[in-house]
């Protein structure tokens, strides 16, 4: 989803994209730890504003219930032919973020990546649509472009050249234009205030992508090399906080509440034991160790810079049998080899989703 009021500009950007190589990204935009982690298992997940829809895909392997809205007609018969050419049936529809199509208390998960700030106006009715269509417990995880340290050089470099065409402009009486609107910056505190200030309960408010931040400033990865692997440390430490990306995981607070790990509407907040909505009945099952502390996600291997699959079948680790390894989501992002039916076990690919993460990172386009 990006700026309605400019949708043509948007249009002509996913005419030149594709839903596989968008897939096959991985991680070139951080925080895809911190969508699986949170994503909830129960219940229906939108995407609000999902571009070409790369995590609805991704996220229905998972077997998640995931729904992808975005404004854009192009990116959505974009969507329509991939899905018909490689026999792919997911949900989609054309939507306004600030006017969801969905009834109040419907959502389980509301998933917004790199869309809010596209608004001149601010993203306070974009929020507002999110809080009232999610179920009490839902969660919502919110991501946008961050002030971070390649933006402050990027902006400090692009006013003094603004500044110098200004002046000229003014000595030869040429007019002067506003340049248009195109997005807004956010630290992860003003991101929470608005997400707050929506009436969500936030859990986890941080920056992260130190990796785009290089390639903002012209940084290419390429390989396996000790750079790489250095950058790949400090994304899972708190100099990540001055990243690329402000990311917030909430949760629509209420007296009584769906439960993340079942989904069955059983949580008390006064008896809340979790920093998210987790019922007694599920608080000691083994997984939901991941979810009593809200400490910083860290990824247990470093990148994977443009890898290459060496082969067309693997063995599960889980099951034992041999699977086909898949041409489009190749191992599912996970750096444990797992089938198509045991991932969708909600229970295994929740430790996967904590424990087993590949972050792998191709150029996009």
């Amino acid at each position: 989803m990006k700026n309605e009021h400019n949708s043509d500009s948007w249009d002509l950007e996913w005419q030149r994209l594709d839903p596989e190589k968008e897939i096959k990204m991985w991680d070139f935009y951080g925080g895809r730890q911190w969508i699986l982690k949170y994503t909830p298992r129960f219940g229906t997940v939108l995407e609000a504003g999902c571009g070409l829809g790369r995590y609805v895909f991704y996220l229905a392997e998972l077997g998640i219930d995931c729904i992808g809205l975005d404004f854009s007609e192009e990116a959505i018969a974009t969507i329509k032919l991939f899905q018909n050419e490689n026999n792919i049936q997911r949900k989609f529809c054309k939507g306004n973020v600030k006017l969801l199509p969905f009834r109040d208390n419907s959502i389980a998960g509301y998933i917004s990546l790199g869309v809010i700030e596209h608004f001149i106006e601010g993203p306070q009715l974009a929020i507002k649509e999110a809080y009232r269509v999610l179920r009490p417990g839902g969660i919502a995880i919110i991501t946008t472009p961050s002030l971070s340290f390649s933006q402050i050089y990027l902006h400090s470099k692009a006013k003094i050249k603004a500044s110098i065409k200004k002046l000229i402009k003014i000595i030869l009486r040429y007019p002067l234009r506003k340049p248009p609107f195109f997005q807004y910056w956010y630290r992860p505190n003003v991101l929470k205030n608005f997400v707050q200030s929506s009436g969500f309960k936030v859990v986890l408010s941080t920056g992260s992508d130190l990796f785009y931040c290089l390639y903002e400033l012209g940084y290419i990865p390429a390989g396996d090399s000790k750079f790489n692997r250095i950058i790949s440390y400090l994304n899972n430490t708190i100099v990540a906080n001055a990243g690329a990306q402000s990311i917030t995981i909430s949760y629509k607070s209420a007296a009584l509440m769906h439960c993340f790990l079942c989904g069955n509407l059983n949580v008390f907040e006064k008896d809340l034991k979790a920093p998210i909505p987790i019922c007694d009945n599920c608080i000691n099952k083994p997984w939901a160790r991941y979810y009593l502390q809200g400490s910083r996600l860290k990824l247990s291997k470093h990148y994977l810079i443009n890898p290459y699959l060496t082969s067309n079948v693997a063995t599960c680790e889980y099951c034992g049998n041999e699977y086909k390894i898949s041409g489009l989501f190749e191992y599912y992002g996970f750096a444990v080899k797992v089938c198509k039916n045991c991932l969708k076990d909600p229970a295994i690919n929740i430790e996967l989703s904590n424990l087993s993460i590949q972050p792998i990172w191709r150029k996009r386009g």
